[in-house]
């Protein structure tokens, strides 16, 4: 009976114990959202979507920036495992019943060392209790612990900021996908006007030929030409579904039919060579890949002093305190001794302390410390090496950006201007073939110059609204709106 009692007082201290976990304020493990599940569209439905509306969906649903979160987290955790190693306190509590038979068979007799009396054969229900606290503090260890805190922390830095350069990475593909299709459905605008011209083209042909003023032929040249522009037509419309197709696969948006609704509207041009070093230094600043790496070099740093610790002597202070009768309390001594074992768990209870400390001297260890030391020290050579690869490599997409933005600017004006004259152009072609004085093969030339030059001026300012967002993310920053804007 007091075998059961005891047992339930001991279950009843269990939800005390899990109260104390959990005053660790330890969160359980991060599960990543799925907002595509919740705000996904019913199959055939029309999403409007312009560039900033693609570039927070993809932050939200991309499998790349949920696990960079992941990272970040488990960051988080290994600063408070690091911060454990300040002291280890372990606390264990056993509870034992069983039955024994003990001194049965003897090839030689066992006796009492207090008594002199031989044992006999003793068997029965025995039950055991212990209670054992240990505790551990490092007072020196050669600066392991403070470097190992401080280099679990730059590492969570580091995570951190590879979940900003992730979600830079993830927006900035977004951005391109997203101009790739906008740059078709341009495309796709153009080839509707120039197939409207194509169609007043043929009335026109047409009408001289039913007049007797032109040759047959010209209608064959005309409507071959038509039938192009149909056919080129439907290729940039299929071009463009497979992309909206692809979006809505990325974005979680599934069988949704997408509506890309950003304009091309071409901003201000960027300023001279001063304005590009401005966006350097910016850049240098606030690149969190770059950002990052520096964090892993303090880290790694940090990991050369961790190495460098075991040449130092380590001092701990160490103590324990244990109540019970189960082995290794005084209480199981005189048990063992007496004989008086016992179905109660909590007969002949005893306890047994001790305080002290240990000095460990590291005198020889065949190099492996020296070695551990090197192999860091190289660690973090490599590692300043990486922040000097990814510094140039941002010195090159804030460059080529901004050089790419000055091209594309340049040549936007003679494109303009070359639209406005191909157009002036096929007026006059146009009015002269009515009146007989062109031939049909000037007007089908003029019709194709307009076409080119309105497909180079539409590309041209698809590439540059693309651009802008490329100098935008290339300076550290989430890719938004045309023209640089957040």
């Amino acid at each position: 009976m007091r075998t059961i009692v005891a047992l339930c007082s001991f279950l009843v201290t269990l939800p005390a114990a899990a109260q104390l976990r959990s005053e660790l304020k330890m969160p359980p493990p991060p599960v990543p959202p799925e907002p595509e599940a919740a705000a996904a569209p019913r199959p055939g439905a029309t999403v409007r979507l312009g560039l900033r509306d693609a570039v927070e969906r993809a932050l939200q649903v991309d499998p790349q920036t949920l696990t960079a979160v992941v990272n970040r987290q488990r960051s988080e955790l290994a600063v408070l495992r690091a911060q454990l190693d300040r002291f280890s306190l372990k606390v264990d509590v056993n509870l034992t019943e069983e039955w024994q038979a003990v001194n049965f068979l003897p090839t030689n007799a066992i006796s009492n060392p207090l008594t002199g009396e031989a044992y006999g054969v003793s068997k029965g229900f025995v039950g055991q209790f212990g209670a054992a606290a240990n505790l551990r503090v490092p007072i020196f260890a050669g600066h392991k612990v403070s470097a190992s805190i401080s280099r679990a922390r730059n590492l969570r830095d580091a995570a951190a900021l590879t979940e900003k350069a992730t979600a830079r990475s993830v927006a900035l593909a977004m951005l391109q996908s997203y101009w790739a299709v906008r740059r078709v459905e341009l495309q796709r605008v153009v080839s509707e006007q120039a197939l409207g011209r194509y169609e007043e083209a043929v009335a026109v042909v047409g009408s001289r030929v039913r007049a007797g003023l032109a040759p047959p032929v010209d209608v064959n040249r005309i409507e071959t030409r038509r039938q192009r522009e149909r056919a080129r037509l439907a290729g940039l419309e299929g071009t463009a579904r497979e992309g909206r197709a692809q979006l809505a696969v990325a974005l979680g948006y599934g069988g949704a039919e997408l509506e890309l609704t950003e304009g091309a509207e071409v901003p201000a041009p960027p300023a001279g060579p001063g304005e590009v070093d401005r966006l350097l230094r910016a850049a240098m600043d606030a690149r969190p890949e770059l950002r990052a790496a520096r964090r892993q070099t303090l880290a790694a740093d940090d990991q050369v002093k961790v190495a460098r610790s075991t040449y130092w002597p380590t001092l701990t202070a160490v103590a324990s305190l244990s109540y019970g009768n189960g082995s290794g309390s005084y209480g199981y001594l005189y048990s063992q001794f007496s004989g008086s074992w016992s179905a109660n768990p909590f007969k002949d209870m005893g306890g047994a302390a001790f305080l002290g400390a240990t000095l460990s001297i590291n005198l020889f260890d065949t190099f492996n410390t020296k070695t551990q030391v090197r192999d860091a020290e190289y660690q973090v050579a490599l590692q300043r090496q990486e922040e000097r690869r990814l510094g140039r490599l941002v010195e090159a997409d804030v460059r080529t950006a901004h050089a790419r933005l000055q091209r594309l600017y340049a040549s936007r004006e003679p494109l303009a201007k070359t639209r406005d004259l191909a157009k002036d152009t096929l007026d006059i072609i146009e009015r002269r073939y009515r009146n007989g004085e062109a031939l049909i093969l000037d007007y089908l030339d003029a019709q194709f110059e307009l076409l080119n030059s309105e497909i180079d001026l539409a590309d041209s300012a698809a590439a540059i609204a693309q651009t802008w967002g490329e100098l935008w993310a290339a300076t550290g920053r989430i890719p938004g709106a045309p023209g640089g804007k957040p």
